[in-house]
């Protein structure tokens, strides 16, 4: 603390509150310090600020004014002033640092520059960023089995295919069968699919229909008869909302609730009224469709009304239309209706209609199911079998989705482990297919069969003599479903 030798009274002042350190103010009069205070308040601050920059009492020169001695001694560190001028200890001594006027000058100069140069700004809400949503996980949305080989179709509609390849039904551009599933190549925009046999055929999203696999007998209808390792589009046919492949001919749904069909017709099965084979799509004589299947030289459709008309080979009574005989046109089957799904097997089908299956054709195996191993020309109720939502036939079996016990019933052929219960054993009534639960869609091949569960999960069952199961197993099938490689 400075003091003031002559009248020995000193006043304190502080700077602002965002300054540190403190000035004292040497006055002569009282007077003359009330009537200055105001600028003193305001030079002292400066100084003290000052004091922050160059170290307190080792000042040698402030703004350009050399410090002169004012002669009084005084203590420690610290600014005064007299009634002119700005005063500052340094060693012990008082000495002149700048006058007043000027030092007030220069602090008013300092204040404005702050105020133009650093102006307060209002706080700022920082700005949210929002991120687009994930895009959905591409999972199966739909599948289909041939003789030895699967095929599924994603929601970002490619169709990967694993199994047998002799014939290039995997699409995969070459003819070696895979294990794993494989993409099919040059197809994007898939909106469904179906395969049979050694063929494979996809609506694609602007209703055209590309095949591929074997086309010894025209039916992947692309006006010639060869095998294709790749999809191939068939010409003349657009506006197709389902495809369905048989053994050797295969045939569209169109939008406008008319068929075209393509590929052997020794047995009718084209519905043409013909029988000769096309290499390119025909109109059938089928209207009011609303789901086709097709097996093994017969097809079968449901429509709009809940009927089925059925058209094509006759023997085991697989048109269900009550006679041997052999008809050149479609012809509906009787006693069903209110027919909600469809399926044609390799030589027999079912319906289901208010939640009860009925099944024709085909029945040394029991693939009927109605207890008995009797072929039928007429639809026979599957015993002990309610709530169905869906069935599927393959060759001398059957499979159903029922909501009874949220399971999945089997029933006929099971030499491959195709019923899904466990064993090898042949049953002419339905047995459950493991402990499936979940089902969304259900689907048979010659001799294997997948299912779609709801978690976008799929479990299979049956022979896998090429891998059609995407799985390696040591006996060459399996008699309970079993998680695929890559989607379980």
């Amino acid at each position: 603390m400075c003091s003031d030798t002559q009248d020995g009274r000193l006043a304190e002042l502080r700077p602002p509150h965002h300054w540190t350190g403190s000035v004292v103010v040497m006055a002569r009069h009282p007077q003359t310090l009330r009537t200055t205070r105001p600028r003193v308040r305001v030079v002292v601050a400066l100084c003290a600020f000052s004091i922050l920059l160059v170290g307190a009492c080792e000042a040698s020169d402030v703004y350009g004014l050399p410090m002169q001695r004012a002669g009084r001694r005084c203590s420690g560190n610290g600014f005064a002033r007299d009634s002119k001028n700005v005063l500052q200890c340094v060693k012990g001594r008082w000495k002149v640092n700048m006058t007043i006027d000027r030092a007030v000058a220069m602090i008013n100069g300092y204040n404005a520059a702050q105020a133009t140069t650093t102006p307060v700004s209002p706080p700022q809400t920082p700005e949210t960023t929002v991120l687009p949503p994930p895009p959905p996980p591409v999972v199966p949305q739909q599948i289909a089995l041939g003789n030895a080989h699967t095929c599924v179709l994603l929601t970002d509609g490619f169709v990967k295919c694993w199994g047998a390849n002799d014939q290039g039904q995997l699409g995969i551009g070459s003819f070696s069968s895979r294990l794993e599933p494989t993409e099919v190549v040059g197809l994007v925009g898939a909106v469904q699919i179906s395969a049979a046999r050694d063929s494979t055929c996809a609506v694609r999203g602007d209703g055209s229909v590309a095949c591929w696999g074997d086309g010894s007998r025209a039916q992947l209808g692309i006006g010639f008869s060869a095998d294709s390792p790749v999809p191939l589009v068939v010409p003349n046919v657009m506006g197709a909302v389902q495809v369905a492949v048989g053994v050797d001919h295969s045939c569209a749904l169109l939008g406008d609730a008319t068929v075209k069909c393509w590929g052997s017709n020794v047995a009718y099965q084209l519905g043409d009224g013909t029988a000769s084979g096309r290499l390119t799509a025909v109109v059938a004589n089928a209207s009011q469709v609303a789901q086709l299947n097709a097996g093994a030289l017969f097809t079968c459709a449901r429509t709009l009304t809940g009927t089925v008309t059925c058209w094509g080979y006759s023997s085991t009574g697989r048109l269900g239309n009550g006679s041997p005989s052999q008809p050149t046109m479609p012809e509906e089957v009787p006693g069903v209706s209110g027919v909600t799904d469809l399926s044609a097997g390799d030589n027999h089908a079912c319906a289901v209609a208010a939640g009860v299956v009925r099944c024709w054709g085909y029945n040394e195996f029991g693939g009927l199911g109605d207890g008995s191993n009797v072929n039928r020309n007429s639809p026979v109720t599957v015993s002990s079998l309610s709530a169905v939502s869906k069935v599927t036939a393959g060759r001398g079996f059957s499979c159903a989705v029922t909501t009874t016990f949220d399971s999945v019933q089997c029933w006929g052929a099971n030499s491959l482990g195709t019923l899904g219960d466990g064993t090898t054993i042949n049953s002419n009534t339905p047995v459950r297919a493991g402990s499936l639960s979940g089902v969304a869609q259900l689907e048979a091949g010659d001799d294997h069969v997948c299912a779609l569960k709801t978690d976008s999960t799929l479990r299979c069952w049956g022979s896998n003599s090429r891998g059609q199961l995407g799985l390696f197993t040591p006996l060459g099938y399996m008699t309970t479903p079993t998680g695929v490689i890559g989607f379980s």
